[in-house]
């Protein structure tokens, strides 16, 4: 639920309260990729490429097979 609910916000431009939803989701199992994966997006939207970053490499540690987390560092490299 704490996933889904982030999603919404940050596609609702609500990046502040996703990222909360997501560190929320960290604290509770932090190997979670997918948290990670999200938090970097709200991170993204917020305009803070270097904390998205962050995320998504943290991502790719827990999960290095999925490819989202790449997308984000490369995007937030761009940007």
């Amino acid at each position: 639920v704490l996933k889904l609910a982030g999603d919404v916000l940050t596609y609702l431009g609500n990046a502040q309260d996703a990222l909360s939803y997501a560190s929320t989701g960290l604290s509770l199992d932090p190997l979670d990729a997918g948290f990670y994966i999200r938090r970097g997006w709200a991170n993204f939207y917020s305009r803070r490429f270097d904390n998205a970053i962050e995320d998504g490499r943290n991502a790719l540690l827990l999960a290095p097979e999925r490819n989202i987390p790449n997308h984000l560092i490369a995007l937030s490299l761009i940007l």
